[in-house]
């Protein structure tokens, strides 16, 4: 069962609305780190004892998601985002 895409075999790779990059632009290496940031963050929260402390990480969660849709947002895109 293959689970690729074969979409991104030419050195490319998808934003939000369609649009294509390189996958070497400075926006998808931003995207995977707000994503790996995001990634500890839960795995902090699945560990954490004190509950008021889960809340304020899923608003930062919630801070990084909305900042990863923006990074994957071409600039002449921003207003249909």
């Amino acid at each position: 069962m293959s689970i690729t895409t074969k979409t991104g075999d030419d050195g490319e790779t998808c934003l939000l609305f369609s649009r294509r990059t390189r996958k070497d632009d400075p926006r998808i290496a931003a995207c995977g780190d707000v994503d790996e940031l995001n990634a500890a963050l839960g795995w902090t929260k699945a560990h954490l004892q004190q509950p008021e402390f889960a809340q304020k990480l899923t608003t930062i969660q919630q801070s990084l998601i909305a900042l990863m849709g923006e990074l994957a947002t071409l600039p002449e895109d921003a207003s249909r985002y």
